[in-house]
């Protein structure tokens, strides 16, 4: 076979190849195993401190990967600036004394906002 047919043979299956990968939209969000329930731990310690009660009294209701529109994770406060970067996360809702609370992460949890 010419050179030039196995290059194109190696170009049609890495596009192909591609097209496969690219419709696995899971795979944006692969995180290391416990990662989501880390930042859940996060999210209920905050809300804990918040509220001045012990985080075994705050239950999860949710948790659902999102992605933000920003850094900010589409929460933007006055005077605030925000990379203008679509930002993977979480959305997580707790619970505690019969009230729901929303709070926006980034994917690693290091960005907790709540939203009120």
């Amino acid at each position: 076979m010419k050179p030039i047919v196995w290059i194109l043979v190696i170009i049609i299956t890495a596009g192909v190849l591609w097209a496969i990968w690219d419709a696995f939209p899971d795979k944006k969000f692969s995180l290391p195993e416990g990662t989501n329930t880390l930042i859940v731990g996060y999210t209920k310690r905050d809300l804990a401190r918040e509220l001045g009660v012990s985080s075994d009294n705050i239950q999860l209701v949710q948790s659902v990967q999102r992605e933000w529109p920003d850094g900010c994770l589409g929460v933007k406060k006055e005077g605030q600036a925000c990379t203008q970067v679509i930002t993977p996360g979480y959305q997580i809702v707790l619970e505690a004394d019969g009230k729901e609370y929303i709070f926006r992460t980034n994917i690693n949890g290091s960005v907790i906002v709540p939203i009120r």
